[in-house]
């Protein structure tokens, strides 16, 4: 069953991750305990709505970012923890490395969610990572 994380899950994923589970996990613990939700389309346009309400309540944080690829969109390079702190320290937001919730390192471009902890309130950004001209 195919469902989209509303939390993060130890080994299965992030907020936002769209991941397949076996139809009893995700019925009788995922589903009821309100960390995920079905895979349709209403649910997905309705995440999106949540994410821009919590937009314009200072929640979320959109971030573009252009970076070197080749033509297959794969990056020369990576993404880690550690570049993405240097690049929130540019929005004037100072965290440090563990404040950041692990986050799968970044090797092609597209968008990609992390969450980040400042003074006991998360706060999730976006970043939409595109080739440099």
């Amino acid at each position: 069953m195919k469902i989209i994380l509303l939390d993060k899950v130890f080994k299965l994923g992030y907020v936002g991750s769209k991941v397949n589970v076996k139809v009893g996990y995700a019925l009788n613990q995922l589903i009821p305990k309100g960390i995920s939700m079905f895979n349709v389309f209403n649910n997905i346009k309705y995440f999106k709505k949540k994410l821009i309400k919590n937009l314009f309540n200072n929640k979320v944080l959109l971030i573009n970012f252009r970076i070197n690829c080749n033509n297959n969109g794969n990056l020369f390079g990576s993404i880690n923890c550690k570049k993405i702190m240097n690049i929130i320290k540019k929005y004037n937001i100072n965290i440090k490395k563990k404040n950041i919730c692990k986050t799968k390192i970044i090797k092609n471009i597209g968008n990609y969610i992390v969450k980040i902890k400042i003074n006991n309130n998360f706060k999730v950004i976006l970043f939409k990572i595109l080739k440099k001209n």
